[in-house]
């Protein structure tokens, strides 16, 4: 009986910890395309500050959540996010809009490639 005991409390471990993989990765998702339609909408207003702010919220959030999430996600995925966010700063500074953009959607979606490979469904687990 101990034996089935142990063996739901790793069931329900690693149930927990996919799930809340499955949450901050989900959170993540919604707020890296919240910052990023907010650059996309200051580019189109070319309003720099705005553009600057909003990639500096960006950049900030990012260097929080990539602390959590690098120690669940494959870290080649969430390297190629940070490489990315890396350039977003000087592109805007200087701005070169036209390869922020595009660096910009880049980034949108490698995020929507590991939202793809973590959510829970059949051709995931299979």
């Amino acid at each position: 009986m101990k034996r089935l005991y142990i063996c739901l409390a790793v069931i329900a471990i690693i149930v927990g910890v996919c799930v809340f993989s499955m949450h901050k990765v989900a959170e993540m998702r919604e707020r890296v395309e919240a910052y990023a339609n907010a650059v996309f909408t200051a580019v189109e207003e070319k309003n720099q500050e705005k553009v600057l702010a909003s990639v500096r919220e960006l950049t900030d959030y990012w260097e929080e959540e990539h602390q959590v999430i690098i120690r669940y996600i494959h870290h080649s995925q969430v390297e190629d996010i940070s490489l990315g966010i890396s350039k977003l700063e000087p592109l805007a500074r200087y701005q070169v809009y036209p390869n922020l953009v595009a660096e910009l959607n880049s980034i949108v979606w490698k995020v929507e490639q590991i939202w793809e490979s973590e959510r829970f469904d059949l051709r995931n687990v299979l």
